[in-house]
């Protein structure tokens, strides 16, 4: 039977003080700074691995437990709840030969003795499970912050209005405006109307349907891709979260790629031809010239069969344009110097262009050599020449030079075709109308000429690319409309192989 007597105050204490989650107690702090514990409850030893007892005229084995870090911290600010009567709270850490590293929360009120002395009441809890997740919780979000901080992809979170509140930093390059001034702005206050209007249309999407979306868009004259989905949180509005992805280049390269396949299949097609093509001229002119011979100069069917002589020898010019494009045609190589080529050109190319057409040239005396048919890249300069003469009709100024340069890992991925390493590079650069981008993007295609009918075969630049190409060089076209054009050619350096 339990019994009828009522506890006695130091019983029901003792009771009462077992109970709590942690340490009960009383600190008492002498007129001479002394510590001791009048009373601690048993909870004490679980949370610094020291009796009551021990601590009961003397503090110091609890102090010993502090953290050497933390030690001076919160006897400091013990000595300045006492002087000030302010309540005493403190987090910290305790060294304990069993358990290790632990974290304490100190918590107590004082009151002035009459002796000068102060006394505490208080309590210590184990708070180790709270600084930890809390710890580990601020790593998380500094992990967050540097990620969203050095982020090389668009991330982004909007709320249920569509309210940019956490974006990566660099959104302030893209909208040139710093985060602070981005975040809490709707998409209409960031970008043009239109643009605004179909973003917030698929932001909607996704926050009605609960679906992700993956949507490709352009902005700035910049491709991108946006993958959004929803962020449900129970009884709270729904985020948006997304992330930005920059395709420009990647789509370059596809439309390099695709270039260099269809140029590719083309050539084929062209060599094919060429081929076939090449032996029907054959036998229209060997039986043309033999019906020539039939005929004295005096006979009136003799400029007849001339005139089909002189139609098979411009397409046998043709022909050899395609087995240019193509890299089919016999080439001869050998170690040259571009320069020495650019120089011994410079007659011919003024009375090519003309004298309403300044002839200029750079060249680098420390060239590196090339392995190319010199007569074949005199037919490069000759035909860009000609394309330059004929952009200038007004006049202008047509420059070939000379430079050495070490391609990188870098240009190659921007640049399909081409190669790492040492090059000699060919400049032709000229101050005539230039083209849009759409036509720089078909000049190598054979046939293809912005020039009037019956002014072009469409081959010149056809030819150059093949015989660059079979050279084992990469060439490059820089245009624009109004600004004139610049053709680099990257010959490797002799010696590198092909």
């Amino acid at each position: 039977m339990p019994s009828k007597n009522p506890p006695d105050a130091r019983d029901l204490i003792d009771k009462l003080s077992g109970a709590f989650p942690g340490v009960l107690f009383q600190l008492l702090r002498s007129p001479r700074g002394r510590y001791r514990f009048p009373f601690a409850s048993r909870g004490i030893l679980e949370l610094f691995e020291a009796s009551p007892g021990k601590v009961l005229k003397n503090a110091s084995p609890l102090f010993a437990a502090m953290h050497p870090e933390d030690r001076d911290g919160a006897a400091a600010s013990l000595e300045e709840s006492a002087r000030l009567l302010l309540p005493w709270r403190r987090e910290f850490r305790v060294v304990l030969a069993k358990q290790g590293i632990r974290w304490r929360l100190g918590d107590a009120k004082p009151e002035r003795l009459e002796d000068g002395g102060t006394l505490w009441h208080g309590s210590f809890l184990d708070i180790t499970d709270r600084r930890r997740a809390e710890e580990a919780l601020a790593e998380s979000e500094d992990m967050f912050k540097l990620f969203l901080e050095h982020s090389p992809i668009y991330v982004f979170f909007k709320d249920h209005e569509i309210r940019s509140v956490r974006l990566s930093r660099n959104y302030e390059k893209m909208l040139g405006m710093p985060i602070g001034e981005i975040l809490g702005k709707t998409m209409d206050e960031l970008f043009p109307s239109d643009f605004a209007k179909s973003m917030i249309a698929d932001d909607l999407k996704v926050l009605k349907e609960g679906e992700m979306v993956e949507v490709e868009e352009e902005f700035g004259g910049r491709f991108f891709t946006t993958i959004k989905f929803p962020i449900i949180r129970k009884g709270k509005p729904p985020l948006l979260a997304g992330f930005t992805i920059d395709v420009t280049e990647r789509k370059n390269l596809e439309a390099q790629l695709r270039q260099a396949q269809k140029m590719e299949a083309v050539g084929q097609l062209a060599g094919g031809i060429a081929h076939d093509f090449n032996n029907l001229i054959t036998v229209i002119t060997g039986y043309g010239e033999l019906l020539l011979s039939k005929h004295p100069e005096s006979d009136p069917e003799r400029p007849c069969i001339e005139e089909i002589l002189k139609a098979g020898d411009r397409a046998a010019r043709l022909t050899r344009q395609l087995l240019a494009f193509s890299r089919k045609q016999v080439l001869k190589p050998q170690v040259v110097s571009l320069n020495d080529i650019v120089e011994g050109m410079g007659g011919m190319l003024e009375r090519l262009i003309g004298g309403n057409i300044l002839l200029e040239s750079s060249v680098d005396p420390c060239l590196w050599p090339v392995l190319v048919d010199p007569s074949q890249i005199e037919q490069v300069i000759m035909n860009l020449a000609v394309n330059s003469r004929d952009a200038m009709p007004e006049g202008g100024s047509l420059t070939l030079s000379t430079s050495n340069v070490t391609l990188g890992e870098d240009f190659v991925r921007d640049h399909k075709g081409s190669r790492p390493g040492p090059h000699a590079v060919l400049t032709v650069r000229d101050t005539g109308t230039g083209m849009d981008e759409a036509t720089a993007s078909h000049v190598f295609e054979p046939f293809y000429t912005t020039k009037e009918t019956g002014k072009g075969t469409g081959l010149g630049m056809a030819t150059v690319y093949g015989i660059v190409k079979q050279s084992g060089g990469y060439i490059a076209v820089e245009s624009a409309v109004g600004k004139g054009t610049t053709v680099r050619i990257y010959f490797p350096r002799a010696g590198m192989g092909r």
